[in-house]
């Protein structure tokens, strides 16, 4: 029978599982916390940051020979509503242009219903393994996909890890990629209810930076905001200002290697929210890749 794949949860009640977290090298395995806490071509639609520095990609592993990609995300074993939505959504192409590899050691961070995990699960392969990171809230409303996603062992190389944001506790260059897939705008919403843990965007992009191998990449796919709209309500969009975003990953000692094209829009109205029918597939996106020196 396949191993079903280890979720580990932010409560002290389930320590036990956060330990066996640290023994899988997610999580930081600092002594006095260990007790209690518990990874070919970039795209012809590839554009080279003007005066980005250029760094050499991971040696790490072997690189994925043409088709490699294609093959192991057509794979039906994977979920049949998701590959229906690869052509729309560009898997194939971004996961390239991430420079995804079969054995690498993944996270995506805010991973939501679990799409792009699932894709990082078969591009990675079994000698690779994959960090499904969600906040306890965003789990549990997610809780009808993310069962049928993970029943009956399916995904045996991927660790869910179920935190809120600021506890994240990643080990110290674990980690050959990390994906922030529509997310990094919440680290300026305004959450006035309570209901959703403020996400920190400069510690966050700490994290990250401190949990990547040195020539590690941070891949960011997030919806464009018109740059004149202020940070909170862009984000009550659903939407960021690129410039902003860079800033903040370049702060962290994140390097622009390179951006993509694939989901521009220019007709797009940047200031309309991206939760309405029919705007999402439309919107405009920015797609980046930033490197962690070597």
């Amino acid at each position: 029978m396949p191993k079903p794949p280890r979720i580990i949860l932010g409560s002290t009640a389930l320590a036990a599982l956060l330990l066996a977290g640290c023994q899988a090298g997610w999580l930081g395995a600092d002594p006095e916390r260990s007790e209690a806490m518990a990874r070919t071509a970039a795209g012809a639609s590839t554009v080279t940051e003007p005066g980005a520095a250029s760094a050499p990609a991971t040696a790490l592993k072997p690189r994925v020979v043409p088709g490699a990609l294609q093959r192991a995300l057509a794979d039906p074993a994977r979920l049949a509503a998701d590959r229906v939505q690869d052509e729309r959504l560009r898997t194939v192409e971004l996961l390239r242009f991430f420079r995804i590899e079969p054995g690498q050691q993944v996270a995506e961070l805010y991973s939501g219903g679990g799409f792009w995990v699932e894709a990082l699960s078969f591009a990675v392969g079994p000698q690779g393994r994959v960090l499904a990171h969600n906040s306890p809230a965003s789990a549990e409303a997610r809780g009808a996909d993310l069962e049928g996603r993970f029943a009956g062992g399916r995904l045996a190389n991927v660790d869910q890890l179920l935190i809120d944001n600021h506890a994240l506790d990643l080990a110290p260059a674990s980690l050959d990629r990390v994906l922030l897939m529509h997310a990094y705008h919440e680290a300026y919403h305004v959450d006035r209810t309570g209901a959703w843990t403020p996400m920190d965007g400069p510690r966050l992009m700490g994290q990250v930076f401190a949990a990547l191998r040195p020539g590690g990449v941070l891949g960011v796919v997030d919806y464009v905001a018109d740059p004149a709209l202020p940070a909170g309500e862009a984000a009550f969009l659903g939407r960021i200002d690129p410039a902003r975003l860079i800033a903040d990953a370049e702060a962290a000692g994140f390097i622009l290697e390179s951006r993509s094209e694939l989901l521009r829009n220019p007709s797009d109205n940047r200031r309309s929210a991206i939760h309405g029918p029919g705007i999402r597939a439309d919107a405009d996106q920015v797609v980046l890749r930033f490197r962690k020196p070597r």
